[in-house]
């Protein structure tokens, strides 16, 4: 019931109020009733109504003062104001003071406006008492979320206490899911991100957290670190509180993909009894902290952790090879170098700390090279932080690659490279060429091969390829003798697919391989006289032709 007190000097008044309607089936209890402003005023520190219905016209204090020094208290209650018609100039200011609504004393009689207006008080007043309690869940949520985390005493009584206010103690079985946002290192580690963006980011994933948990029963989450979230579900069985988790994230992920572009790298561990919970936290924290290790995945649980080997980069033999292998642009042998030393001996530490030193000693092998090769450029903006911030070992091993394929590219002749592309292609382009096979035939990684070769010729390699196909099936339409079929042409270039062949031929001369060969037929006619018969009227000399067709090639 919603408590409310009437005010007002005339008693008809007050009794024609307290009668008229049925406070209690709209959800109201009359718990008093006062003369004037000043016995209103003590009566409601006493009482503390939720709602009060006052006139404005009464002896010793008037109802606006009374309001006044109602709200110097501290009180919140809702204000009902009884007035007249004459009275509305002393209500214009009254607005400062939280006056929820007004009503004319003479529509008292048919009540159904005063209904309608308590009809909205109730309204709002549940809504406080919902935001209230939501808000009163929230910091018990909080609590608890923190003793998993943080707490230390050996009793676990704020634990059992925090698990009690929010009366999950009979559940017999807990999922933990501690997650965080894949790329946030790369996007803000180092502090030269925009704060505010990473502010935002936060709350949307505890917002987004939040909700994906107030639609499910027995299900708390909370923020431990910056960008790291846990969420708790607890239940009874163990396949229905995996469904649930397994939906919690389906949802959580979804959601801040669609929101952020943001992914989530999820950690899971069970536990069968609530004092278990800090080692089970303890124990996801350990896999999380390693992401590092997950190159591949996005999910892990317990059966993951495994034991850590023991691995000293050997500096000066890495250096040594690295060295040697870059200065014959030999970037295949570079790259395997690197991948062995990332992806199998730093991966086998499983210690985050160690894997760490490892990677900066690499690192800066990579970047003395680098430097050292005068590559204009490739080494620059390389510090320490750009591998750390790296969420995985093979996002390291790619950036250490990458660039020492830049030195390497800025130190070969392109021109050279090029070169032997060409005589490849002229070659072998009657064979099915793909970009393996030109790497094999350099001995040199597809990626640099591509770039560099586009780099200093301007085209792409399939576009060069196709050229000189194109070239070598227009001699063959050209071709004197039985005219070969299209399908024939296509595969003598080395596309197998007349259609195809038809279409990248169009494409490149305007016409199809038909209209090119009739379109040649008729210059050749049009160029030579009927009867073999010069224009000065002498016989066609045979030999001459070729003789003066040899001098104008010439």
């Amino acid at each position: 019931m919603i408590s409310t007190m009437i005010v007002d000097d005339e008693i008809y008044v007050r009794l024609g109020l307290a009668s008229m309607i049925d406070w209690e089936k709209l959800g109201f209890s009359i718990v008093g009733q006062a003369a004037n402003g000043q016995a209103a005023l003590d009566m409601a520190e006493e009482i503390r109504p939720q709602l009060i219905i006052t006139d404005v016209r009464m002896p010793v204090m008037d109802g606006l003062t009374f309001v006044s020094r109602l709200r110097s208290r501290g009180q919140s209650a809702k204000i009902i104001i009884l007035s007249l018609y004459e009275d509305f100039y002393k209500l214009r200011d009254a607005s400062r003071l939280g006056i929820f609504d007004y009503v004319l004393k003479s529509e008292i009689v048919e009540a159904e406006k005063l209904i309608d207006i308590l009809t909205r008080v109730k309204e709002e007043i549940e809504q406080s008492r919902t935001g209230q309690a939501s808000r009163d869940r929230r910091l018990l949520e909080t609590q608890l979320i923190f003793e998993i985390a943080r707490g230390c005493e050996p009793d676990g009584a704020a634990l059992h206490a925090a698990l009690s206010n929010l009366k999950l103690t009979d559940y017999t079985k807990q999922q933990q899911l501690l997650f965080s946002l894949d790329g946030y290192q790369m996007r803000f580690a180092g502090g030269d991100a925009d704060r505010t963006e990473r502010d935002v980011l936060m709350r949307t994933v505890r917002y987004l957290a939040e909700e994906a948990a107030r639609k499910r029963a027995a299900c708390v989450t909370g923020c431990v670190e910056e960008n790291e979230f846990l969420c708790v579900l607890f239940g009874d069985r163990e396949d229905e509180l995996a469904a649930r988790t397994d939906a919690f994230a389906a949802e959580l992920s979804a959601e801040l993909t669609r929101l952020s572009g943001y992914r989530i790298f999820e950690v899971r561990a069970r536990a069968d009894d609530c004092d278990r919970l800090r080692d089970r936290y303890r124990a996801a924290r350990a896999l999380l902290v390693n992401r590092l290790f997950f190159s591949e995945r996005h999910a892990v649980c317990e059966a993951d952790l495994r034991e850590r080997r023991r691995f000293s980069l050997n500096v000066t033999k890495t250096a040594l090879r690295l060295s040697r292998a870059c200065a014959a642009c030999d970037e295949a042998e570079a790259s395997r170098i690197v991948e062995e030393l990332v992806m199998r001996d730093i991966q086998g530490l499983f210690d985050r700390d160690a894997a760490d030193n490892a990677c900066l000693e690499l690192f800066n092998v990579v970047k003395d090279i680098v430097d050292r090769s005068g590559a204009s450029g490739a080494g620059c903006g390389m510090r320490s932080l750009d591998i750390l911030r790296c969420d995985t070992l093979r996002q390291r091993c790619d950036f250490l690659i990458e660039r020492l394929c830049l030195s390497m590219e800025q130190r070969a002749d392109g021109g050279e490279l090029k070169g032997r592309v060409l005589h490849y292609f002229r070659e072998n382009y009657q064979n099915a060429i793909s970009l393996q096979d030109i790497a094999d035939y350099l001995r040199m990684s597809p990626t640099y091969i591509s770039h560099v070769y586009k780099k200093f010729s301007g085209e792409s390699l399939i576009e060069t390829l196709t050229r000189i196909r194109m070239e070598e099936a227009k001699r063959l339409l050209r071709a004197p003798g039985r005219p070969l079929r299209i399908y024939e042409i296509a595969e003598r270039v080395g596309m197998e697919n007349a259609r195809y062949f038809s279409q990248r031929f169009k494409a490149m001369t305007g016409c199809t391989p038909a209209e090119y060969r009739a379109a040649e037929a008729r210059a050749k006619t049009e160029q030579t006289p009927r009867g073999g018969v010069t224009p000065d009227g002498a016989p066609e000399n045979p030999r001459r032709k070729s003789y003066d067709a040899g001098d104008e090639s010439a």
